[in-house]
């Protein structure tokens, strides 16, 4: 539900048609490229993303937790890949040019999942969601007149108890039974988590996070990375390289530092638990890894 009532919110749609959006979308990936987006990316790889890599292997690193999900660390993966001589080359530019294309793609397909979440969230009338006002800024050139002038009335009547002129988007008909489904709660004992609705459930069972566990279920073999100890003088560094190469939030990293010795997280891959406590060694932080085999009927550690 909306956390207030829906007649003390007003909801202005800032709209484009569809076209326009995805050269927008294209034109703010080519604007992060020249702002110094691969050099980022490249630093991010060389410093964070190879103590992630089992046995160095690159090619089997997972985008789909913390910061590597962000549009950009798949899309150039395989550029980054490549040996800095070897970017400059044939190969490296054919790679850079793929990367670029996969990362419009990306931001474009984002932004319909953005306009299709609105669309379920407010539009759908049997959710009774609150008006929805929409502003058309598909001509840059035209936004006085076309998006901050209405937005500012539309504001003003909405602030001072009147009904706007401006009719809102009109509602869609439908989702009762997606509506109902949403009310039943699934639950997957792999992964021993909850999720609304059958939709939800079966999106989480075709995830690769969802088979990434049910791997490690069946091998039923973990390795723990236990935080023993660190250079304080250099706490605020520690902390960061601890927050990128397991993906945990700055706030959690901070306490986990002070209450030592301190789970970081479980790694699947004896070699991959191995070389991320190597690697992290380098820089002053010490790492545990204990061997954790479970079963349903018993738990069993090994340092």
């Amino acid at each position: 539900g909306l956390r207030f009532d829906k007649d003390r919110i007003c909801i202005i749609e800032v709209w484009s048609n569809q076209e326009v959006l995805e050269s927008r979308c294209d034109k703010r990936v080519e604007k992060m490229l020249a702002r110094g987006l691969v050099k980022e990316l490249q630093q991010f790889h060389t410093e964070y993303n190879k103590l992630r890599a089992e046995k160095g292997d690159l090619e089997t690193l997972q985008y789909d937790r913390g910061i590597w999900q962000s549009i950009g660390f798949k899309e150039f993966h395989n550029y980054l890949c490549l040996e800095e001589k070897d970017r400059e080359g044939e190969e490296g530019k054919r790679l850079f040019s793929e990367g670029v294309d996969r990362m419009k793609l990306s931001t474009r397909q984002y932004s319909r999942r953005q306009m299709k979440w609105i669309r379920r969230r407010f539009l759908l009338n049997s959710r009774s969601p609150p008006a929805v006002y929409r502003v058309d800024s598909s001509d840059p050139s035209r936004w006085q007149e076309k998006v901050y002038e209405p937005a500012e009335i539309i504001v003003r009547d909405f602030i001072e108890g009147r009904r706007p002129e401006m009719e809102p988007v009109e509602r869609i008909d439908g989702g009762e039974e997606r509506q109902e489904d949403c009310r039943k709660t699934m639950h997957c004992d792999v992964c021993d988590r909850d999720f609304k609705g059958a939709a939800q459930y079966r999106n989480h069972l075709d995830g690769s996070s969802h088979r990434k566990v049910a791997r490690a279920t069946t091998d039923k073999v973990i390795f723990v990375m236990n935080l023993t100890s660190f250079k304080e003088e250099n706490r605020n560094g520690v902390a960061k390289i601890i927050k990128n190469t397991f993906g945990i939030g700055l706030t959690d990293v901070f306490a986990k530092m002070d209450s030592l010795p301190a789970v970081l997280t479980n790694v699947v891959g004896e070699a991959k638990a191995s070389n991320i406590a190597k690697e992290l060694s380098k820089q002053g932080i010490v790492i545990e890894v204990e061997k954790k085999i479970e079963s349903r009927d018993r738990v069993e550690l090994s340092v």
